[in-house]
């Protein structure tokens, strides 16, 4: 798995990146709603991962709605 494209727009509260599997790219999308994150399901494209492999890309997720929260609820 490899993360390319991270992009953090601090004005609109948005994180984005790609994530690269197998050869395979799928894009999500991290946005603080005021409430909390909202991202893309990646459930939609992880079916066939390990769980090694989706916990790593929870946990990356995880830090990133982390980010949001510490810029826009500080």
């Amino acid at each position: 798995m490899k993360i390319k494209n991270f992009k953090h727009d601090s004005n609109i509260g948005t994180i984005e990146f790609e994530v690269e599997h197998n050869g395979e790219v799928n894009k999500v999308k991290l946005e603080s709603t005021g409430h909390g994150t909202r991202y893309t399901d990646i459930d939609d494209f992880t079916e066939y991962w390990t769980d090694g492999e989706y916990d790593q890309l929870e946990g990356f997720i995880e830090g990133c709605s982390g980010i949001l929260h510490q810029f826009y609820h500080s």
